[in-house]
């Protein structure tokens, strides 16, 4: 049998390369990049729990996918989210959602195609950045522009330059599924005594002696009705100083009183705590 000459190999190798090359090239658009998207809605609840940022890919181009490694940055709070891949295309004329774990837990919403952490919005004003290094695309809100309703949020209607409205939210992901949230007001909270800490209805020596059970548990531990009320001296968090402004007010020289409320009422400031339930008031 005659052997293959070098030139008929030298074609089939020619050919091969050739078809490779070429299935590259579908594979891999030429002209991929990531700089087309904009900022286009942003979304808040109070607290900044809920919180959405979508992004429009602004001018039809179908390959804006190389999304790995670039960020969406808060100047205000610092908090940065980076991409952790690229997306599928095409990509012209749609939308990206980015939001908090517990904006795709609510009914309705649509499935955010990345998850970013709570807060990442400051609701008193801010400048959100999507690029490599703060290059591609900015918006900037000042105080009181940002609603926290619940239902409505801040939709851009002009790229160049940035100009924006108020309506319904609309969240909208890559896939082109949208819908429309609601977040309720948080609960109120409940009526309480200031350093009544077991809820029996007074304020005596087993009330610091409750707080340090719960501190320092020997054994299964103490657990809280109402942490305002063991939130003695007012601070917003729960730690020994308490339990020492808790034994001042009891047995100090003079009596260190406490803040209010001292009667099943309201906490007076808001704090980082809160009493859901508070048995030993109406």
């Amino acid at each position: 049998m005659p052997r293959p000459s070098a030139c008929r190999f030298g074609v089939r190798r020619f050919v091969s390369t050739a078809v490779f090359a070429a299935l590259a090239c579908v594979s891999m658009p030429a002209d991929a990049g990531s700089h087309l998207w904009k900022v286009n809605e942003l979304f808040s609840n109070p607290d900044g729990t809920v919180q959405f940022v979508e992004l429009k890919e602004c001018c039809g181009s179908n390959n804006e996918v190389n999304l790995n490694g670039v960020i969406v940055h808060s100047v205000s709070t610092t908090i940065a989210f980076t991409f952790p891949s690229n997306i599928p295309g095409p990509t012209g004329n749609k939308h990206l959602l980015l939001a908090t774990a517990a904006f795709a837990a609510l009914p309705g919403a649509p499935t955010p195609d990345f998850i970013i952490p709570d807060g990442l919005i400051d609701l008193a004003g801010d400048t959100i950045w999507y690029g490599q290094a703060q290059n591609y695309d900015s918006f900037m809100f000042t105080s009181g522009q940002l609603p926290t309703d619940g239902t409505m949020s801040m939709q851009l209607t002009s790229f160049t330059p940035d100009t924006f409205t108020i309506a319904a939210n609309t969240p909208t992901n890559l896939a082109g599924q949208t819908g429309t949230v609601t977040v309720g007001p948080p609960p109120a909270d409940a009526d309480f005594t200031r350093g009544d800490c077991n809820v029996d209805g007074s304020f005596n020596i087993a009330d610091p002696v409750n707080l340090l059970g719960f501190l320092f548990p020997n054994g299964p531990g103490v657990s809280l009705e109402c942490d305002d009320a063991c939130d003695a001296n007012d601070d917003g968090s729960l730690n020994v100083a308490d339990a020492v402004a808790a034994l001042g007010a009891l047995f100090g020289n003079p009596t260190v009183p406490l803040t209010g409320p001292l009667a099943c009422g309201a906490d007076v400031a808001a704090d980082a705590l809160a009493c859901a339930a508070f048995s030993a008031c109406p």
